[in-house]
């Protein structure tokens, strides 16, 4: 409440998505200048915003970049951005049967020795 008696108005979500043009990108410090109210109760809106799926985010350096999802903008992961290939692998149970039969190789030579030596010391 202000001296006068008064309640200031609150930050909404709704002023907030009504400053966001979808698509463009802006700091914290940016939106609160936008909508007129301090960083700390515009961060809390958004926040919110944030985890309702109404803003996207993303921390860039020291700072969170905010932004109103354009519509072709669904937040899903389309096929052809994916990390790996999702296809059949090829050849991976050869690879891994020449690596086992590599290592039980060596290991049947480090072995042969000391079983001989074992055997010349009794």
């Amino acid at each position: 409440m202000t001296k006068a008696g008064k309640s200031s108005p609150a930050v909404t979500q709704e002023l907030v998505l009504a400053k966001l043009m979808p698509g463009s990108r802006h700091s914290l410090h940016e939106i609160a200048g936008m909508v007129g109210f301090s960083a700390a109760n515009v961060r809390r809106v958004l926040a919110d915003c944030v985890v309702k799926g109404t803003v996207k985010m993303k921390n860039v350096g020291r700072k969170n970049l905010y932004w109103a999802p354009a519509a072709d903008e669904d937040g899903c992961v389309q096929p052809d951005q994916w990390a790996h290939p999702r296809e059949v692998l090829r050849g991976y149970d050869t690879v891994n049967n020449r690596f086992r039969e590599l290592c039980l190789a060596s290991r049947a030579v480090s072995a042969s020795p000391n079983r001989s030596s074992d055997s010349e010391t009794q």
